[in-house]
């Protein structure tokens, strides 16, 4: 995919502030799950910070291409800081994601990949 260190640096400079329109869309969320897959989470922490601005994380979560965005992003976040962080926006707006078809699916994945070795990260879900 990406060879050079300015290859690398080229990619990040065209995905960084379009997160969420690359996510939502039917191309880009390929772009964003590969980017998701590839790349160390050092690297892409500004995905992470981007999505869980505001209520960002619900609307990516609600639309079919975001929700495999999301999907990637729970399964290749290793960092328990990150996860946190994640869970804890995930947490916040857990009514809103249970109720649409494609946000349940968030919380789903995230319990899948994240409960067994992390189960205090769903603390505030459980009560």
């Amino acid at each position: 995919m990406v060879s050079t260190v300015e290859e690398e640096k080229a990619l990040m400079e065209c995905v960084e502030n379009q997160v969420v329109k690359l996510c939502m869309d039917s191309q880009g969320t390929h772009v964003m799950q590969k980017y998701v897959k590839v790349f160390p989470e050092n690297k892409r922490e500004f995905v992470i910070d981007e999505l869980l601005y505001n209520e960002i994380i619900v609307k990516v979560s609600k639309n079919s291409f975001g929700l495999a965005v999301m999907k990637k992003v729970i399964k290749f976040t290793e960092n328990f800081k990150t996860r946190r962080r994640i869970m804890d926006v995930i947490s916040k707006y857990t009514p809103q994601l249970v109720q649409d078809p494609y946000g349940n699916y968030v919380l789903q994945e995230s319990l899948d990949n994240w409960h067994d070795t992390d189960p205090e990260l769903f603390d505030d879900i459980d009560q």
